[in-house]
């Protein structure tokens, strides 16, 4: 299977300014979904996905003292997975949490079961897993 098609169980955590509890809800996406809200959040912020993997912007330009927008390029190329991995970062921050666990590693599901009944989902959490195994099959 395609990384990018790859499901994953998701546990998002958000919370206001005002030190509320925070609400917690569970959803199932692909790698694919996971990068492309990812991106989204950081086109509306102004923000690259490139910093949060650690890219830095370089000069193309070879006239001295003239560097552009338009004559800076990243650093480097995406490695396999770390695109994924920088989303899950963006999608932590500001005080959210955000954790994938891999719905095809029975480790990490239980792990999901685990986190989510933590915080008071578990019957979510067990639907939403019965719910894609069953999908899996068919």
């Amino acid at each position: 299977m395609n990384a990018s098609h790859s499901s994953y169980y998701i546990l998002i955590g958000s919370s206001s300014e005002a030190a509320e509890p925070v609400a917690w809800r569970v959803a199932l996406m692909t790698e694919a979904e996971v990068i492309a809200q990812a991106e989204e959040e950081c086109r509306v912020s102004g923000e690259d996905l490139e910093f949060f993997a650690g890219f830095e912007l370089i000069g193309t330009s070879k006239r001295a003292g003239s560097i552009g927008a338009h004559a800076l390029t990243w650093s480097r190329d995406w490695m396999p997975g770390e695109k994924f991995k920088a989303s899950l970062l963006k999608l932590g921050d500001e005080g959210r949490a955000f954790k994938a666990f891999n719905a095809a590693n029975p480790v990490q599901a239980q792990a999901f079961l685990a986190q989510a009944a933590a915080v008071g989902l578990e019957a979510q959490a067990r639907a939403l897993a019965a719910g894609h195994a069953t999908n899996d099959r068919g």
